[in-house]
């Protein structure tokens, strides 16, 4: 029966057979074979591999061959690989093509018949039935399994059965098949096993390992490739993974960095992506994965990381993301002078030339400055970006030069804000109302930010106010106003804001985020557990679950439920549906951090809670709520300066959040640095709501 196989297949069914030699028509038809060979041996109606197999298991157990018929089963497997020798320089609408695949298929079955122990003659019969129509891949498959079987070390019929195994797994063309890719893994390690620095087998081992979620066995396999021999044949391996097909040692260490960044060993990914920047200074994918190694590490190690970035930078002076990555890197090691100057020093060279190109890098250099809470020098720049896009404070007519001043002036506002400088930012704020318009309410959004960071919650409430006057349909207005409600202790008022949208709906509205039902129930969840009503809060998540659409809202309902579960006193509860969320989902971010959270509140599994939100912010490893749990994790464990480190950077990103400052505090006050705790809790209270939280930070600043 033909076999037929998808059209991504095909093509790597006939290159498995053609890479080694371009295919070409023969000056010359083979000869017809011989009449003492013409006639099949076998049945053609029955299937080759398994009358072979038949007729291997009813071999006597004291089966032996003598001398002759040994070597005229060598002659004939010789002679059918010359066929198929012949095969290959053909194209497959020649006729010899067939001709040659009878009399290749004679002579090896002749050599079988002599000698059925020859495992090189299964191999090549494996090789013969993809030779020709119709390629029948699992007929391959069993034939190469009786050569192995015969011969455990037969390294062809192992890189037979590899390749094979491979193309029908599906690697590199979308979903893997799970059984064929542990197929596949077998017989590479088998390869592996036979030539251990064999570079193909260990690039496909790091590529199942990868899709197989095998972190360990993944980057072992990925050190075997870098230390193996320089392959002379990549064309399967190339064929296969398509953009990733090289087996160069330099794909190999780029390959490294990633699964060791993946894996959370930072440390080990700066060593390796060190040194591949130092050999490929272009590599911009490479310059990606070192910046995020260098996020995660102490100051102490970037120093030997600066050359090499000095080199990348020299190979491509006009890199935005290397001249930054460069700059914060010595800002991190105790130079920061000197990442200002690589920075200044870019943005003069592109003046010249390009404006745009200029202010990009003065933007980079307030925000170096900002983070090393330099506020006024980090203004100062935003300000010179502006400049050098010709930004004054007259109306902005074209949409990239509003898009960029609002990005500038966000920026400028977030350092002022994190230094304490609040009528400095209000003032800015008023300054730059004149580049926007009275109808854009952008600063309008940015002053009621300035004040709820101020811990003025009713002066924020009345300037929401205003803004929404003269914005009734900007969603997000209606829910910072509820937010704030909620902060204030209304929070039955902040609700009612809500349960507007979803019970008066216009009769001439359209789908929306501001209408759908699903999101504001979410919404008014969340609410009540931000007001610790627990009850109310599951009551609306369970209304978002009866009105969820597809699996991912109805796991984004579980996980607003698990939350008003625990805000309940349910921890229980809460575990088993973030459980449920993870069997379906097993790196879903939020329920990792959550159900680690729980675990840390509960005061239980806390080394199965670390595990979880690391897994979670290596997903997203800026956000603050990852950050913040990461540290507090470390807290438990009694890491304190790990747990600080974290914190620190959770804050960097969320300079205003009680729940991160409250943490740092006790981080601060364990380590023995009393004074700075009770700052960090002065700051946490201004952030507060009213209510049980606010007393607990005032006990701590009085004790």
């Amino acid at each position: 029966m033909k076999k037929f196989y998808p059209a991504a297949v095909v093509p790597a069914l006939l290159f498995l057979l053609a890479f080694a030699v371009p295919a070409q028509d023969p000056e010359e038809t083979p000869p017809p074979p011989p009449p003492e060979i013409a006639r099949d041996k076998i049945s053609e109606e029955a299937k080759l591999s398994e009358l072979l197999a038949k007729r291997l298991e009813a071999l006597p157990q004291e089966f032996q061959i003598t001398r002759e018929e040994r070597e005229e089963a060598y002659a004939k497997l010789l002679e059918g690989q010359r066929y198929l020798w012949n095969m290959r320089r053909m194209r497959s609408t020649n006729p010899g093509v067939q001709v040659g695949a009878r009399m290749a298929k004679n002579a090896l079955q002749k050599a079988v018949e002599l000698n059925p122990k020859l495992a090189e003659g299964y191999t090549a019969l494996a090789e013969l039935v993809l030779s020709a129509p119709p390629q029948d891949l699992e007929e391959a498959i069993s034939l190469s399994e009786i050569a192995v079987k015969l011969d455990p070390d037969n390294f062809g019929g192992y890189r037979f059965l590899g390749r094979l195994y491979t193309i029908k797994s599906n690697l590199g063309r979308g979903a893997v098949n799970a059984d064929a890719a542990a197929a596949a893994i077998s017989a590479w390690k088998e390869i592996a096993r036979l030539d251990p620095r064999n570079a193909e087998a260990w690039a496909f081992l790091a590529a199942f390992y990868r899709y197989t979620d095998q972190k360990e066995e993944r980057i072992q396999a990925l050190r075997n490739w870098l230390s193996s021999a320089a392959p002379v044949d990549q064309g399967f391996y190339g064929r296969v993974m398509r953009e990733e097909g090289e087996l160069s040692p330099e794909v190999a260490s780029a390959k490294l960095g990633e699964a060791l960044l993946d894996s959370g060993r930072y440390e080990e990914a700066l060593e390796i992506l060190t040194r591949a920047i130092s050999e490929d200074p272009g590599n911009l994918e490479l310059a990606d994965m070192l910046g995020e190694a260098l996020e995660n590490v102490s100051a102490a190690q970037m120093s030997p990381v600066v050359e090499a970035l000095r080199q990348a930078v020299f190979a491509n002076p006009d890199s935005l993301s290397l001249n930054r990555l460069l700059a914060r890197t010595l800002a991190r090691s105790g130079s920061l002078e000197d990442g200002a100057k690589v920075l200044e020093a870019a943005s003069a060279k592109a003046s010249a030339t390009d404006g745009s190109a200029s202010a990009e890098y003065l933007v980079a250099l307030g925000d170096l400055l900002a983070d090393s809470e330099q506020t006024d020098r980090s203004v100062e720049a935003y300000d010179r970006a502006l400049k050098a896009r010709k930004i004054g404070n007259a109306l902005l007519k074209d949409a990239d030069s509003r898009e960029f001043a609002k990005l500038v002036i966000a920026r400028k506002l977030d350092a002022l804000r994190r230094a304490g400088k609040y009528e400095r930012a209000l003032s800015v704020i008023n300054g730059s109302r004149a580049m926007f318009g009275e109808a854009d309410i952008s600063l309008d959004k940015e002053l009621v930010t300035l004040y709820r960071q101020k811990g003025d919650r009713e002066g924020a409430l009345a300037f929401l106010r205003s803004a929404r006057e003269r914005a009734p349909r900007d969603y997000s207005l209606i829910r910072t106003e509820a937010s704030i409600l909620t902060d204030l202790g209304r929070v039955e008022e902040a609700v009612g804001l809500i349960r507007k949208l979803i019970d008066s709906k216009p009769a001439d509205s359209t789908p929306s985020m501001m209408y759908d039902d699903f999101v504001n129930y979410l919404f008014i969840s969340s609410l009540y557990n931000q007001a610790g009503e627990g009850r109310k809060a599951i009551l609306a998540a369970t209304n978002a679950f009866s009105v969820a659409k597809g699996q991912e809202q109805r796991q984004i309902a579980k996980l607003t439920l698990a939350s008003a579960q625990k805000a309940s006193g349910d921890p229980q509860s809460a575990e088993k549906n973030l459980r449920e969320v993870l069997a379906e989902n097993p790196e879903n971010p939020i329920a990792l951090n959550n159900l680690g959270y729980l675990f840390l509140e509960t005061g239980k599994n806390f080394e199965e809670a670390l595990e979880l939100i690391k897994r979670a912010v290596k997903t997203d490893p800026k956000n603050p709520s990852y950050l913040d749990s990461l540290g507090w994790a470390h807290f438990k464990l009694g890491h304190l300066e790990q747990a600080e480190v974290s914190l620190r950077k959770a804050l960097k990103y969320d300079p205003v959040s009680a729940t991160i400052l409250d943490h740092l505090g006790d981080v601060l006050k364990a380590r023995g640095k009393t004074a700075e705790a009770r700052e960090i809790w002065e700051k946490a209270l201004k952030f507060t709501g009213a209510g049980t939280d606010a007393e607990r930070i005032r006990q701590k600043i009085a004790n």
